[in-house]
């Protein structure tokens, strides 16, 4: 069933067949001036409790086919968008944006969920309620921050309703549903919007380079007993994350040499037994390593 929203989703049908005949008299005498032949169909959505009912004219011939009402009643449940969209991203933050469907005369806002895991598998871990301070909403866009360079998240968009008890004067807010609770239900599905925050590849782009001139980030060899101390100083990229060292036993081109040391865990002095004479300290970060520095012995 597509209600007039424009939100289209499986429901229990029910179908009630009228039959009668209308008469000149109130006893029922004389002829009968009609005959009545009605159709009403009942769409009742047990997931949201909504009901819309159309009702044929009364001369109606199909019980299935009838396009012209007499009368129609639809009930609308708080329905989620029809579906979300992403506007952009940046390292930190993701824009989107949402279609609330063509009847929105009840809506009274929307509340924004996301998290690295699918609302399908677990709870979502932040909405724009408790996490006010990273969303900011107008209308049926919402811009998410303070998120994670270079990370999937699943985002979605729920509705929200409020209706005053006018015998109370109470307010209450009834909101859309939220996966996994419909998933497998009769209601619409909230649609689920993957998106990626930009960059998390992070390449260096300057390289470790020899004590000359004087001042600029150097490297540094001592012979500690039949091991030899490699320390230096980092290039100052604000990619550079660890660093590693590569080694070979003869003057060889840069590409040429092995991996001696995969990871200094961000530490800028390294202590090994060196089966090379030549070595190369390379910057690292998430992209992967740095230009070519520091050629020693």
């Amino acid at each position: 069933m597509t209600l007039p929203s424009g939100h289209t989703f499986d429901a229990l049908v029910v179908r009630q067949i009228v039959d009668f005949c209308t008469y000149l008299f109130a006893d029922c005498s004389g002829d009968g001036v009609a005959q009545v032949h009605q159709v009403i169909h009942m769409w009742v959505v047990p997931n949201l409790g909504t009901v819309a009912r159309l009702m044929s004219e009364q001369e109606e011939t199909s019980e299935t086919t009838f396009t012209d009402l007499q009368e129609i009643d639809a009930k609308y449940g708080v329905f989620p968008p029809r579906s979300i969209t992403q506007d952009g991203a940046t390292d930190t933050t993701i824009s989107i944006s949402w279609d609330p469907g063509t009847v929105t005369h009840h809506i009274d806002g929307h509340k924004v969920y996301w998290d690295t895991d699918s609302g399908n598998a677990s709870p979502y871990a932040f909405n724009s309620v408790d996490n006010a301070g990273q969303v900011n909403i107008v209308g049926t866009t919402a811009t998410i921050s303070g998120l994670t360079a270079g990370t999937d998240y699943f985002i979605t968009v729920t509705t929200l309703s409020d209706y005053a008890n006018p015998s109370s004067g109470v307010t209450n807010t009834y909101e859309s549903l939220l996966p996994p609770k419909s998933t497998g239900g009769s209601g619409p599905l909230p649609p689920e919007l993957g998106a990626t925050t930009t960059g998390g590849l992070c390449t260096p782009a300057l390289e470790v380079s020899p004590c000359q001139p004087a001042g600029f980030p150097c490297v540094t060899a001592d012979k500690i007993g039949s091991s030899v101390e490699f320390c230096w100083v980092g290039s100052g990229d604000a990619c550079e994350a660890t660093y590693s060292i590569v080694g070979a036993a003869t003057p060889e081109a840069a590409g040429n040499f092995s991996t001696v040391v995969a990871d200094t865990a961000g530490s800028t002095c390294q202590t090994f037994d060196p089966s090379e004479t030549y070595f190369i300290i390379l910057g690292e970060g998430t992209g992967g390593n740095g230009p070519w520095g520091h050629y020693g012995m």
